[in-house]
């Protein structure tokens, strides 16, 4: 990633919703299949991705009330396209993989295709063919497209706060010195922590999340009925006045208060909450701390003049007219 913003012309306006598509959706290659995601590649997923996102709310909501009728057949053959495209790569990827392993052959143990390959159903047999895919296209759709939502409205609230930016590159050189980072270092980078999880609070990957009531339930003055579809929002419990202080205001520091801390146990579910929380948090807390601490130790960032993200609910929530920033490198010195 670095190696590709350092040759882009310093000054120059660049749009970060696509490069962070790109860093996030390599990272999740190199993790699922060893190898990495070459820029032809990523731009083909990027664009597969955005059309996907444009058809889903059209697709999802009427399903969500039982009304799949509701979706226009074009809308639906427009999604099926685009999904098709994106599970074409994945499948290109997958077979040669799956035929070794099926004829006997060694292969790769540090990535997690090896550990599906390797997998068995309580009867001891393997996936096949389409199941694997199923999984690796769910990992990869989970594993990249809301680091990349995050990561791209954390630039966007970055290139509005030039103080905090310079804090996070003091931080950075406090920690890291001049040397790589280190898998421990990303404890102690507590302000990049705290604006990655300032960026989740103001920009939710997830906008809405649907739950099935299993049984029914008293919810204030109703009564919920078993099978009965919630819709919860962490978009509006984290921007809720009685829960935070100026809660539209981007403020990494408000973490360090005890009252904060509450609010965070109380009112603050970016990975969902309870037995279905994202297994992936973990994983991507740290790539974001890593990308962000990487990216302003070597650029600076600002605004693109005359331009204002439009925020937009689709799969992830999103800048409906792109993330153009304008990018200066730092100096060496």
């Amino acid at each position: 990633m670095l190696s590709r913003l350092t040759k882009l012309p310093d000054g120059g306006v660049h749009d970060f919703d696509v490069e962070m598509t790109h860093v996030t959706a390599d990272i999740i290659f190199r993790t699922i299949f060893s190898s990495p995601m070459e820029g032809a590649d990523a731009a083909r997923i990027f664009r597969a991705f955005s059309k996907y996102q444009a058809m889903a709310p059209r697709l999802m909501l009427p399903a969500l009330f039982g009304l799949r009728w509701l979706a226009l057949p074009w809308d639906r053959l427009r999604s099926k396209r685009a999904a098709a495209e994106i599970r074409g790569l994945l499948e290109g990827l997958v077979r040669p993989r799956f035929d070794a392993c099926r004829a006997g052959a060694p292969h790769p143990s540090s990535d997690i295709l090896s550990a599906f390959l390797d997998a068995r159903d309580p009867g001891g047999e393997p996936f096949g063919f389409d199941e694997l895919v199923d999984q690796v296209a769910m990992l990869f759709l989970a594993g990249h497209e809301t680091s990349a939502s995050a990561l791209t409205w954390a630039l966007h609230l970055l290139s509005h706060s030039p103080q905090i930016q310079e804090r996070m590159v003091a931080e950075a050189a406090g920690v890291f010195a001049a040397r790589p980072a280190d898998a421990g270092d990303m404890k102690r980078l507590t302000l990049t922590w705290n604006v990655f999880r300032e960026t989740l609070r103001l920009f939710p990957p997830v906008g809405f999340i649907a739950r099935d009531a299993v049984k029914q339930c008293p919810m204030r003055d109703k009564t919920v009925p078993a099978g009965a579809t919630i819709v919860i929002s962490p978009w509006l419990i984290h921007r809720h006045r009685d829960l935070w202080d100026e809660p539209d205001a981007f403020d990494p520091d408000r973490y360090e208060d005890d009252q904060s801390r509450e609010s965070l146990k109380q009112a603050y579910l970016p990975f969902s909450m309870g037995p279905r929380v994202c297994m992936g948090a973990a994983f991507a807390l740290q790539e974001a701390a890593l990308i962000l601490s990487s990216l302003v130790r070597h650029f600076r960032f600002a605004p693109a003049p005359g331009h204002t993200p439009e925020p937009v609910g689709r799969l992830t929530i999103r800048s409906a007219n792109g993330m153009p920033l304008v990018m200066h490198r730092r100096s060496k010195t």
